[in-house]
């Protein structure tokens, strides 16, 4: 719930397409207009990919459910190189 909370995932996209052939932009189950956002970009920019991961609510259970979050992202590039950014960051490259 990006926009709920008030994160910069849309200036985060908007830097990684400054350098990225392909952007997949990993939802999990958004209920506050996150997914619709990020569904209006891809379809003015054919290099967004979204994809939804079920939120299971993790609590608890450690750096496993990030990894398979990560790597279901990871399964929709095309590209032999990726880089990351969590929805907080952004890609400076002046």
């Amino acid at each position: 719930n990006n926009v709920r909370l008030g994160y910069c995932a849309v200036e985060a996209v908007q830097s990684l397409l400054k350098i990225c052939s392909e952007v997949v932009v990993i939802d999990s189950d958004s209920t506050d207009g996150t997914l619709e956002e990020f569904q209006r970009m891809a379809d003015q920019d054919s290099r967004i990919k979204v994809v939804n991961f079920p939120w299971t609510d993790p609590k608890g259970v450690g750096a496993g459910f990030l990894v398979d979050w990560l790597n279901f992202g990871r399964s929709h590039l095309t590209t032999k190189f990726q880089i990351t950014l969590d929805a907080d960051e952004i890609l400076e490259n002046e």
